[in-house]
């Protein structure tokens, strides 16, 4: 079983972890991404970077399905809003990530929120 800490990983420290999860997201490495999780205390809405992305807009954003379901799971925040006010819904929709739009959905992803421009997922996915 693998732990945060066999990553050399305080599992206390979410800025660290963050880092070491976003590649397994990314490549949609569910089964490792699911048991680092279950063995750590991760806050999985943490919002990292300068523009406070969680590991839930970067699933929706690359289409990583198993990991965004996997996050949504654990209790990610469907809604959570980065710096610019964009939802994981906003950046599924404006990269054409459509599975990822509707498991988001299923989660009671809400289409209404603006981002700061003023637009909601589906008008920022016209604008690409």
């Amino acid at each position: 079983m693998l732990k945060l800490k066999d990553y050399g990983l305080n599992e206390n420290d979410n800025e660290t972890a963050v880092y070491t999860l976003m590649p397994m997201v990314m490549a949609d490495q569910h089964r490792s991404v699911s048991e680092l999780l279950s063995n750590s205390k991760f806050d999985v809405n943490y919002a990292f970077g300068r523009v406070k992305r969680s590991l839930l807009h970067i699933a929706a954003n690359c289409g990583s399905v198993e990991c965004l379901v996997l996050l949504l799971k654990k209790g990610a925040n469907p809604n959570y809003q980065d710096i610019s006010g964009c939802t994981p819904l906003h950046l599924a929709a404006r990269n054409g990530q459509k599975k990822c739009m509707s498991k988001l959905l299923e989660y009671s992803a809400d289409v209404n929120i603006c981002n700061n421009e003023g637009l909601t997922a589906v008008s920022a996915k016209n604008f690409i």
